[in-house]
């Protein structure tokens, strides 16, 4: 599982690397001056420095929290300031810890964090004849279930959630197998491919060429009325 840090503290960054990747985690280190904010949505929990060399590092909060959906936002806060785990709060952060810190009280924050943010995430999605339940982990289609595998589930889970957007292979791999490079390069292919059949239709999931794949709940339901619309006028002049 993929997690950003911001910090311009080599010691506290390299705390926080060691810690992180001994719980199945791939930290990726960026400084204050190394930020992209354009992907963020690709980090399942990100660690933000409160000390950093920002005049107003809160805004930079603010911003982050605002183009996450289904990420995780914790603060690095120094003992005796307050002030600053209240601005991150108040600016989108989810949790704040104090450095120095115990292993087992950041494990058990993050840990914490991810029920807390399940039981407020949308719990069911509808596309066209499926509904998908995510409190059931069950989908169903014309009142009958799909039955995918564990893996091919969190797949098709990971992208409802994550719909309207390209999502690219490396991605899948990374939130759902946790360390690419111990996986083939057409494992994400062989999974989508099983769970168009599995459901039935190929178009749920669009290809992006060069990129991975596309879940458009908008879209999809547009199509079909689309579909429906043309059958009827075919129909009406074909009388």
């Amino acid at each position: 599982m993929k997690s950003l840090i911001i910090s311009d503290s080599n010691t506290l960054s390299q705390l926080l690397s060691m810690v992180l990747s001994s719980h199945t985690f791939t930290p990726i280190h960026r400084k204050s001056n190394d930020i992209k904010a354009n992907d963020y949505y690709m980090y399942k929990f990100i660690f933000i420095d409160l000390e950093l060399d920002f005049e107003n590092p809160f805004e930079l909060v603010k911003s982050i929290s605002s183009k996450i959906k289904n990420s995780f936002l914790i603060g690095i806060s120094r003992p005796n300031n307050w002030k600053s785990r209240v601005d991150f709060l108040n600016n989108g952060g989810d949790d704040v810890i104090n450095y120095p810190f115990p292993t087992q009280e950041l494990i058990a924050r993050i840990n914490t964090l991810k029920k807390r943010k399940f039981q407020k995430s949308k719990k069911v999605y509808k596309i066209d004849d499926l509904t998908i339940n995510f409190d059931r982990n069950e989908i169903v289609k014309k009142d009958k279930r799909v039955d995918l595998n564990k893996k091919e589930y969190e797949v098709f889970e990971y992208m409802i959630r994550n719909n309207s957007r390209n999502v690219s292979r490396g991605e899948l791999m990374d939130q759902v197998w946790d360390y690419r490079r111990s996986m083939s390069s057409n494992t994400v292919d062989v999974h989508v491919n099983k769970i168009r059949n599995k459901l039935g239709d190929k178009k749920i999931i669009k290809s992006v060429y060069g990129i991975g794949y596309r879940i458009d709940l908008h879209r999809a339901n547009t199509e079909k009325e689309n579909e429906y619309l043309l059958e009827n006028i075919q129909k009406k002049y074909s009388r």
